[in-house]
């Protein structure tokens, strides 16, 4: 029996770990398959904004089977706003009736002096789930079936909801169309049982995202604190900033280590309760009790705005789950589809502003350690410590006028102007240490 068990587990290290990293290993080439593609454009944005829009709403709405149809422009304009967020990552989509074909090329987060991975799929139409008929990685060829399996198999090891076989065998049907492709799936029940929860309740737990007890404790202390009067429900946010560094001090005062996973966790609560409560749950899990539906800190502002407070929160609280750069791409692309759709609000270089000093705030706070949050907190005695000047920033602007005055996002006119704001937020006292 525990020779059996031993046999168990080497099997499935292979398949979870080593087998993948080995594929990624021998598939790795010098120069990738695909050229640099054209920056991501405010009506590309847009075109993937209602597609995840349509996508989300069929998998969480619909009881029993949905269809989702995307056209091969909003495939790759998704591709694109994932490049915003992933800056290596390209790719291309062909549609014919017979067939799809994807291509993506990208370099390893952290390896990229070793290479690219490049891959390559065609799957076919489909009246009985999906039929993916060929599979290339760099350049070995890949039997569909059995890349299938063990991806299957290693999504259902990683999660509690079995996600492998939750996504693979919810496919009903494949449809396409010259530039069409259409997807019937059965979407399961409603809320907490549609596949949309089910399968991002799982993948948040296979990449650890879940706020967990120590997130949920910061999100109640927080509460408790506000209503009791030590927190503001107008004015400044500020206090509920320093409210969190203070909180993350004392609860990681064993040392750095615990201080960085506390200084995630307050961010995140602080996201909650400042920022977008939805947003954040569906990274991080419940957060607050059911049937709390508004925060005291709706009510305050950064620059003497309230949507300034939310860029700058959810900035932060994306910063220290993921990263700087999955944070600023989100915010990117988010000003991007307002200045792409019908009735956006512009792209505004004063949201980025909040955006930028939101993760910076966060960096310097992973870093910092309990002796240096307790620095931060002594010089958060103003927002004026952690949030820049928006004074004169180009804001608002709908497609034409962005595209006029600065070209693109990959323009040489855009980068000077997101320097000129890292050269205010550097400026500020929080971080002249």
């Amino acid at each position: 029996m525990r020779r059996f068990i031993l046999w168990l587990l080497v099997l499935i290290l292979i398949v979870v770990v080593v087998g993948p990293l080995a594929l990624i290993g021998v598939s790795l080439q010098a120069e990738p398959i695909l050229p640099p593609g054209a920056a991501l454009s405010p009506a590309e944005a847009a075109r993937s904004r209602e597609l995840v829009k349509r996508a989300r709403a069929a998998a969480r709405d619909t009881v029993g089977v949905a269809e989702v149809t995307a056209s091969r422009q909003e495939l790759e304009g998704l591709i694109a706003a994932g490049a915003r967020v992933f800056p290596s990552l390209r790719g291309r989509v062909q549609l014919q009736p017979d067939g799809m074909t994807a291509r993506l090329a990208f370099q390893p987060p952290g390896l990229s002096r070793l290479g690219w991975v490049n891959a390559e799929a065609r799957l076919a139409p489909s009246q009985g789930g999906l039929d993916v008929q060929a599979i290339r990685l760099g350049g070995l060829d890949l039997p569909p079936g059995a890349v299938l399996a063990v991806a299957r198999l290693g999504l259902d090891l990683a999660t509690a909801e079995d996600v492998g076989t939750l996504l693979l065998s919810s496919v009903q049907e494949v449809r396409m169309a010259p530039g069409r492709l259409t997807i019937a799936a059965d979407t399961g029940g409603a809320g907490d049982d549609s596949l949309f929860a089910r399968a991002v309740g799982g993948l948040r737990e296979a990449a650890g995202l879940t706020g967990g007890e120590a997130a949920r404790a910061h999100y109640d202390a927080m509460a408790a604190a506000a209503a009791d009067g030590r927190l503001p429900a107008s004015g400044s946010a500020a206090p509920w900033l320093r409210f969190a560094l203070d909180g993350a001090a004392e609860a990681g005062a064993s040392g750095d280590l615990a201080a960085r996973a506390e200084v995630r966790a307050a961010l995140l609560a602080l996201a909650a309760h400042c920022g977008d409560r939805s947003a954040i749950e569906t990274v991080a899990g419940a957060l607050a009790p059911e049937g709390r539906v508004k925060s005291a800190c709706e009510g305050t502002s950064l620059g003497g705005r309230p949507d300034l407070r939310k860029h700058f929160t959810l900035s932060a609280a994306f910063a220290a789950a993921g990263g700087s750069a999955v944070s600023f791409g989100l915010g990117e692309v988010k000003e991007l589809v307002d200045a792409g759709r019908a009735g956006g609000s512009g792209f505004s270089f004063d949201d980025i502003a909040a955006d930028r000093a939101g993760i910076a705030f966060a960096q310097q706070a992973m870093e910092a350690g309990r002796g240096g949050l307790a620095w931060m907190s002594g010089q958060l005695t103003s927002e004026r410590a952690a949030m820049p000047s928006i004074a004169g920033l180009p804001s608002f602007m709908p497609e034409a006028e962005f595209e006029r005055r600065f070209g693109s996002v990959a323009d040489e006119r855009y980068r000077a102007q997101l320097n000129g704001i890292d050269a205010r937020i550097a400026a500020l006292p929080l971080h002249s240490r």
